[in-house]
């Protein structure tokens, strides 16, 4: 070892380059090393042996400026670096790449057998080696570059040859694959990575091992749980954004939290636009749901539709993650294509509970879409083929409570919420179940609605009656006091229409007022 720092002494002129050199390699003096490395003429291996020295010595700078003094080409024939690098010389080789040499064609796998070749120095420099050219596809003795790096349980080296195409499931001289390593060491980091690589899970060792295998006898829990997937499978080849849709699609929730874990974009869209917050939430799977809120997955954005979460898992009856969603963030108003809200999306499928829910947590009432619609209108339409009276009568209470206001508020094209509840916007001879209709018309005649309004074609209450044959809601309407003379605006009475659809039961009730009435339909067809 270098003794410490003395002055230097007088060089004599007559004596040889190398004598001078080997003098001061023989006394350790590194002022004097330094000093004979500057003579002219010197013997380069000897010259090399002296920066040996000094870099042994932990003189570093001195090791600097006396490679300063050396030919990178004559550094690079000698295989300087590669040298420094299987002596564990860390230092040395940092400064030899400093000094220009290229590590390029050097072969990554052989520097990463000695046991010198360790600690986060020892990664960082070859990494540097690897961003400069060095070789970290060519195999060296056991396996390639990347089974070394995962034996030294380096990841950021690992990540760097990944990146770079290095094969994740080669087979080492032992039939071990990369993973295979990574699981015997417990580098869980290091399985997350392989498995986002491509890492297959049914890769078996030459006595058929698998790496969960492997885990389970080494009995490290977050490794198992790396390893360990029960629905959603890692397929075998490099991880997409596409996974994680397709993986809260399923509902596997635990495959969801991993691939999150392993970096996957919480807000990917798919080829429709959708999110896994989406998918998730169209399923009704709370937990994946949860985890991907928790992770910042946003609940406003919208698929190519124009569908939202919060109205996909209402579209659904998803009650739970309509909740949920609401209670983390997500908009009760958010527009959908045409100005439509999902308090009106849960309205036209006649949904109360999710009525209830929206209502609860903030929804607006009174918002209309772009056509004049709104909550009540859509209730409306649905409520005229209806068939569940308990569900059409909550929806009814419910929205006429948070909005009374509504009940005779009409659409840009005049249709009121009743109009609608008759039938204007359906065809003819859509089936009806009239018990159930007739009773969501006694909670808005219970409320005064006005029976005097008509569509834009000037048909009223009793028109729309005559023209969907409905029998019982006709008469509730005439002792409600619903204008039986009036016309449309084609001069038609509600009359005219039950003729002209052959309802004559109908006919008959929207006869005279003074009591008579027809002895039989062949007489009333004749005198019509």
């Amino acid at each position: 070892m270098l003794r410490p720092e003395e002055g230097a002494e007088p060089i004599g002129e007559a004596v040889q380059p190398e004598a001078l050199l080997r003098e001061a390699l023989a006394t350790g003096q590194a002022g004097r090393i330094e000093a004979c490395l500057r003579l002219p003429g010197l013997d380069p291996e000897l010259a090399w042996q002296a920066v040996l020295e000094l870099d042994r010595g932990g003189h570093h700078e001195a090791v600097a400026r006396a490679l300063q003094g050396m030919a990178v080409e004559a550094l690079e024939a000698r295989g300087r670096l590669v040298e420094a690098l299987q002596q564990g010389r860390l230092e040395l080789a940092r400064r030899l790449l400093e000094r220009g040499v290229s590590p390029g064609g050097l072969r990554l796998a052989a520097l990463l057998t000695p046991a010198s070749m360790a600690g986060a120095e020892a990664e960082a420099l070859l990494r540097r080696c690897l961003a400069e050219g060095a070789d970290g596809w060519a195999w060296h003795g056991r396996g390639s570059a990347l089974h070394a790096a995962v034996r030294c349980g380096w990841v950021a080296l690992a990540d760097d040859l990944l990146a770079r195409g290095v094969d994740p499931g080669a087979v080492d001289a032992c039939g071990w694959t990369p993973l295979h390593h990574a699981a015997w060491r417990g580098e869980a980091g290091l399985v997350a990575l392989l498995l986002r690589a491509g890492a297959r899970l049914d890769r078996r060792t030459v006595d058929g091992r698998t790496a969960l295998g492997l885990a389970l006898r080494l009995g490290d829990a977050e490794v198992v749980d790396w390893l360990d997937w029960q629905g959603w499978k890692p397929p075998g080849r490099p991880l997409r954004e596409l996974d994680l849709i397709e993986a809260a699609a399923l509902g596997d929730a635990d495959a969801v939290e991993r691939l999150l874990a392993m970096g996957l974009a919480v807000s990917a869209q798919d080829a429709q636009g959708c999110t896994a917050l989406l998918r998730a939430s169209g399923g009704g799977h709370l937990d994946c749901v949860a985890s991907l809120l928790e992770h910042g997955a946003d609940p406003s954005i919208p698929a190519r539709t124009g569908a939202t979460c919060l109205s996909a898992a209402i579209t659904q009856d998803r009650r739970a993650v309509v909740e949920y969603l609401l209670d983390h963030g997500a908009d009760p108003d958010q527009r959908l294509p045409g100005g439509v809200t999902a308090l009106m999306v849960a309205a036209a499928l006649g949904l109360p509970d999710m009525l209830r829910v929206l209502l609860a947590r903030g929804a607006d009432p009174g918002c209309v879409d772009d056509d004049g619609n709104h909550a009540l209108h859509a209730l409306a339409h649905w409520g005229f083929s209806a068939r569940e009276r308990g569900r059409a009568l909550d929806g009814w209470q419910l929205l006429l409570r948070a909005d009374p206001e509504a009940i005779d508020r009409p659409r840009k094209d005049g249709l009121t919420p009743l109009l609608l509840l008759l039938g204007a916007r359906s065809d003819p001879g859509h089936p009806v179940d009239e018990s159930c209709l007739s009773a969501q018309l006694e909670v808005l005649l219970e409320r005064g609605v006005d029976l005097g309004r008509c569509d834009a074609r000037g048909m009223g209450p009793l028109h729309l009656c005559a023209q969907h044959g409905l029998l019982s809601v006709l008469r509730r309407l005439l002792r409600a006091g619903a204008d039986r003379n009036l016309r449309d605006t084609l001069g038609r009475t509600p009359l005219d229409i039950a003729v002209q659809r052959g309802f004559v039961d109908l006919a008959v009730e929207l006869g005279p007022e003074d009591g008579s009435r027809p002895l039989s339909m062949a007489r009333f067809l004749r005198d019509r």
